[in-house]
């Protein structure tokens, strides 16, 4: 029986998880590629992983084990979750695990590739051989994550789009990016977004409304980043040519998406049995407030 605060989940839809990792026995060197950019003394000195101010606790994953048996645990628990298929992030490397992955399990996984603009054409010609001898179907570049830091419209990044467009990859630019709609318009104008993300915290109602007609005038898609009332209601106004997917809940320790905070009623993005999210048809944003709650905590 479904309540107001539970959400129905549908059991029977299969899964594709686009950001996945194979996990290892020693879990706080797994960002260690990040620590010749810290800067600040908690980072460098107080932290067991550099990432540690947003991750506060790591996965709880077998605590030893072969590569294989990693992979083989990451499969029971694709299976548990209802996941079909996962990205993985694949290194040329023979013991690389999402390599090893992949090889293993080919009707599972699906490659992405790492690559680093400072490097040139090195890196091309590493990407290449990763799409055509491996059968990755992604590239990817964290401007913020290499070293020297590298911007999306940087001079170095022209050479990476080229080689994208030669192996047909498509170019999925990020969400958390602060210019709004103008950011996301220069990307696209420098051929640098085939497809372009946003939400209401990085551009308001109106910047993404206005970045929903930009990717429509380009004919680019645009993924609306997040849940939440706002987002919804930004996705109904839209046509699925241009925004298809709404990205639902949090999936992280200790979040549950399907139970409404205390001061509303319900939530706003409740999904049906067939994996379905229907727009609230009350006034404005649809938010349902409970009002006793709020008067009974007055400061």
């Amino acid at each position: 029986m479904t309540t107001e605060t539970e959400s129905t989940m549908p059991t029977d839809i299969a899964i594709v998880d686009t950001l996945l990792g194979i996990p290892a026995a020693d879990k706080t060197g797994a960002y260690d590629w990040l620590r010749p950019l810290l800067r600040d003394a908690e980072s460098l000195d107080a932290f067991d992983f550099p990432v540690q101010y947003q991750y506060h606790a790591l996965p709880d994953v077998p605590k030893d084990g072969t590569i294989d048996d990693m992979i083989d645990f990451t499969v029971e628990q694709m299976d548990k979750h209802h996941i079909s298929k996962a990205l993985l992030d694949v290194r040329l490397d023979a013991d690389n695990p999402g390599r090893r992955a992949m090889e293993r399990y080919p009707d599972r996984f699906f490659g992405g590739f790492g690559i680093d603009p400072n490097r040139g054409v090195p890196a091309l010609r590493e990407l290449q051989h990763a799409v055509e001898d491996l059968g990755v179907k992604a590239a990817s570049v964290t401007p913020a994550f290499v070293h020297p830091q590298c911007p999306i419209n940087d001079k170095r990044m022209y050479p990476v789009y080229a080689k994208c467009v030669e192996l047909d990859i498509p170019i999925l630019s990020p969400e958390i990016a602060s210019g709004s709609l103008y950011t996301r318009a220069d990307w696209i104008l420098r051929g640098a977004s085939d497809m372009t993300r946003i939400d209401v915290l990085r551009g308001g109602v109106t910047g993404v409304r206005k970045t929903i007609a930009v990717a429509e005038a380009f004919g680019v898609k645009c993924e609306i980043h997040m849940s939440g009332f706002a987002n919804l209601q930004l996705l109904g106004s839209s046509s699925e040519d241009t925004c298809e997917y709404y990205e639902r809940g949090l999936l992280a320790p200790g979040i549950d998406c399907n139970t409404a905070p205390p001061y509303l009623e319900d939530i706003g993005d409740r999904m049906d049995s067939e994996g379905y999210v229907h727009l609230p048809q009350e006034p404005g944003m649809g938010y349902r407030i409970n009002w006793d709650y709020i008067e009974d905590n007055l400061l």
